[in-house]
């Protein structure tokens, strides 16, 4: 997955550019640290947990197209492992969530190296379990945010760059 996001950065670096100095500090520290930031979301919780989810939020309120990518898989882990922290993070900014699930099927799902349509298309199914067992017992303020996610991953499909 490190191969993806480093590509599809390398893709966009030219027009992507950062919306602050701490935003590209942010940036610099997930590339850097990009293996850490997933085992840490992936596994239970820990002391480490909230500062990396809260940072991940932070370059999430400021991305654009490159950034979309590089930071919608740790996002979508921590959903998956942890959705009562993360969701709550991403539902304090509604609209950047829409926009966030009306790139599923651009940025975000898609298979830039074409060597992992497999591993997208497992995290995108593990995403709508989540999903779907998190609305089971999530806060009622929660579920239209639960409810538009598991909307857009019915409709999404995982492509292939050709």
């Amino acid at each position: 997955m490190r191969k993806i996001i480093f590509l599809v950065f390398s893709i966009f670096s030219l027009s992507a550019h950062a919306t602050s100095l701490k935003n590209e500090n942010n940036l610099s520290w997930l590339l850097n640290n990009y293996d850490k930031v997933e085992e840490t979301v992936s596994r239970d919780k820990s002391y480490e947990l909230i500062p990396v989810t809260n940072t991940l939020v932070e370059i999430w309120y400021h991305r654009d197209g490159a950034t979309t990518a590089e930071v919608s898989i740790p996002i979508i882990m921590a959903l998956i492992h942890h959705p009562d922290i993360m969701l709550p993070m991403l539902a304090d900014n509604p609209d950047s969530f829409d926009r966030w699930l009306s790139q599923f099927n651009g940025i975000v799902f898609m298979d830039f190296s074409g060597e992992s349509f497999d591993e997208l298309t497992s995290l995108k199914v593990q995403l709508a379990e989540s999903m779907s067992s998190f609305s089971q017992r999530s806060d009622h303020q929660l579920k239209p945010f639960v409810n538009k996610l598991i909307k857009q991953l019915e409709v999404t499909e995982v492509r292939t760059v050709n």
